[in-house]
């Protein structure tokens, strides 16, 4: 089921056949896809390059000083030893396929990992086993079994996209052996969760496994594009191996542009991050006096609730309606590689004002009340 086509009045508002709406829908969660000076930071750069694009691979003619800049920026911020571009979020991860064949012997997969993930797994020709969502034991059990001769990697999500959901990432590190490494998509998890989100708790133990970090640059970062940081033996791997990255064109030079300079308000202004957290703590409270959410600790931006299966195309229609009619665009949305059911996503922004969070829980509860606790349920978020 497809939802009307939006299109954007301003920060917090789309228009759809006229009519304007609160938008929660999407992944820009600081908004920084509509700050003038980023932007204008894009049409500088169009005004003064000579092309639209490289158009070739990077390892042909197609590198460019901009991009080695946007590069080192990253590392910096990411505090690894390299970073790798790549033309968007999802070649990121099917990018790594090649060092994955060459390096491990098989790979634990979270059962609701973004289709990225699976996808290089796939490409890679190695052996899979999923664990449980963001289940730790799950996975130490899996991985108890494995040959002691072997190293596997574990891929997951930091944040993950669908049902904003987080992982427990240093449980994982205390429970799985060393032979296991990371893999860790932090498309969603970038910018809102911190940027050495695999370093943060007790790292006492000296834990120097490999841990590689995949980047999206058209979501908390507001442009285009994404990217490798992790060790360099594993960008080099990529860049003298990898045919998936030596064969497709890097995004536009003025994308690139427009990159860094978001992150540097990334990097320059805390207060944006401190907005975002604010206004999801505002909106967990909501949800919680609403009787809709049970607070587990951790919480991200996203918000989903799952509807049953059994909805029929009136059903679904008269949720978008209701809806719409509250003012707010009906994000509804079924993810390939993800939750089976149709699912209500909602994206706290650090743009959203208090008011508009209360008319949100309000017609949360509106749905939730139309149609019963048990067809309309908040998916569980994972601290």
């Amino acid at each position: 089921m497809n939802s009307p086509t939006p299109e954007t009045i301003d920060e917090r508002h789309v228009a759809i056949e006229g009519k304007k709406l609160l938008y929660f829908g999407g992944c820009d969660y600081l908004r920084l896809s509509h700050k003038a000076e980023i932007r204008l930071s894009a049409v500088e750069s169009l005004r003064n390059e000579p092309s639209l694009s490289s158009s070739a691979s990077r390892t042909t003619t197609g590198d460019r000083s901009i991009y080695l800049q946007l590069e080192k920026q990253l590392t910096a911020l990411n505090g690894t030893e390299d970073s790798l571009l790549t033309g968007a979020g999802y070649l990121a991860n099917l990018s790594l396929s090649s060092y994955l064949s060459e390096a491990a012997d098989g790979l634990l997969i979270d059962e609701k990992c973004h289709p990225s993930l699976r996808d290089a797994a796939k490409l890679s020709g190695l052996p899979v086993r999923n664990y449980r969502h963001c289940d730790v034991n799950s996975a130490a059990e899996i991985s108890s079994g494995l040959p002691d001769n072997q190293h596997w990697f574990l891929l997951s999500e930091s944040m993950f996209g669908l049902d904003g959901s987080i992982m427990p990432l240093n449980a994982f590190r205390r429970m799985l052996p060393v032979a296991v490494s990371f893999i860790i998509d932090d498309a969603h998890g970038f910018g809102v969760l911190g940027y050495n989100f695999w370093n943060e708790g007790d790292t006492s133990s000296g834990d120097a496994r490999t841990v590689i970090k995949t980047l999206s640059l058209a979501k908390t970062v507001g442009c285009h594009g994404g990217a490798i940081a992790g060790p360099l033996k594993v960008t080099n791997s990529i860049r003298n191996q990898g045919a998936t990255w030596a064969g497709h064109t890097p995004f536009p030079m003025h994308l690139a542009h427009a990159a860094i300079k978001s992150i540097e308000w990334l990097s320059t202004k805390p207060e944006l991050s401190s907005q975002l957290s604010h206004r999801i703590d505002l909106m967990s409270d909501i949800l919680s006096s609403l009787g809709l959410l049970k607070k587990t600790g951790l919480m991200s931006p996203v918000f989903s609730f799952r509807l049953g299966e059994t909805l029929t195309e009136e059903s679904i229609q008269a949720l978008k309606d209701l809806v719409v009619e509250s003012g707010i665009y009906p994000s509804f949305i079924r993810y390939p590689g993800g939750l089976n059911n149709l699912i209500f996503r909602v994206a706290i922004s650090s743009s959203h004002q208090k008011s508009d969070l209360q008319k949100l829980g309000k017609t949360l509860m509106q749905l939730n009340q139309f149609f019963g606790c048990e067809q309309f349920l908040l998916s569980d978020q994972m601290s």
